[in-house]
Formats: C-alpha cells, sequence, structure tokens
C-alpha cells in the first residue's frame, strides 16, 4: 500500500489543529507493566498497522483500549495520563484537538516516539493538550478507535 508522508509539525498544520474541535477520552482502558523487550503491535480496526514498539526500561506500560487496539506508553506517563479506577482499570483524561484525514488517502507520519506511524483515510490527526495549550505531542489516532474512545467537548479554551 502506498502511504502519503504528512509532517503535522508544519506551521500550516499548527494552525489547522488550533481551529480543531476539543475532544476528551472517555473510555476506561485496561493497563499492565510488561517486560522490557515485548514486542507490542497497534493494529487499527481498519487492518492499518499503525506501529510497533518495544518495550524499554522507560516504555514498558501496555494500554489496551476497549476495542482491543493496544500500545505501549512510557511508565511516568501512565499516572499523567490515566487515573486509576481498581485492579487493571483506569480512566483516560487525556485532551486533544483532532481532525479527520483531510487527505482522502493513506498517510505516515514520524511519530514523537521515533517511529513511524501509520493511517488509513479516516484516521484523526491529534495532538495532546498540555495544561490546555497545544503541545507537542502530534500523532495519528485510528478513526474507529477515536469514535469509541473519545467526545468532543462544548467550549474548546476549557
Amino acid at each position: 500500500m502506498s502511504y502519503m508522508r504528512v509532517d503535522l509539525n508544519t506551521p500550516a498544520m499548527t494552525h489547522t489543529f488550533e481551529g480543531a474541535p476539543v475532544y476528551r477520552k472517555h473510555a476506561e482502558v485496561a493497563i499492565e507493566e510488561v517486560p522490557v523487550g515485548t514486542v507490542v503491535e497497534t493494529i487499527l480496526a481498519d487492518g492499518t498497522a499503525e506501529t510497533t514498539l518495544t518495550a524499554t526500561a522507560e516504555r514498558c506500560i501496555k494500554v489496551t483500549n476497549p476495542g482491543g487496539e493496544v500500545y505501549l506508553i512510557e511508565k511516568a506517563k501512565r499516572d499523567e495520563r490515566y487515573e486509576h479506577i481498581e485492579g487493571d482499570r483506569w480512566r483516560a483524561r487525556g485532551r486533544v484537538h483532532a481532525f479527520r484525514n483531510p487527505h482522502g488517502k493513506p498517510v505516515v507520519i514520524d511519530a514523537p516516539w521515533g517511529e513511524p506511524q501509520y493511517g488509513g483515510t479516516e484516521v484523526m490527526f491529534a495532538v495532546a493538550l498540555d495544561g490546555g495549550v497545544l503541545g507537542s505531542n502530534r500523532y495519528l489516532i485510528g478513526g474507529a478507535e477515536f469514535a469509541e474512545t473519545y467526545r468532543a467537548e462544548e467550549d474548546k479554551t476549557a
């Protein structure tokens, strides 16, 4: 499959992110610590192999979304991004500006974690909000996964 390379860090993309709606991640997820060296491949609902990561001492927290999508995050970010409910259940705290892939074709970006990240035509472009302002963490979220785990906020400045 042919992928269009997209740079989410251009001034034009920053402007588009600034005008995009704000969404809050509302879903409960399962979180577990995995051994260093564990390979986790993120496969989206549309079948796209989004990214593959290997657990390191810093990035060894595996998150499983309600639809089964799995990915790794840094241990230090778990408590910042998720609130513990009980056992392996956590509730996400994340907020993003996001918009649907405007290119009408599959895309690939250089993800913040240093690997390529792939998405189909329905993928969402997202940037995390840090303290209510655009952060530098820009990435893709599968369309089905986004619909399942995010809800729009009424007030973009909140």
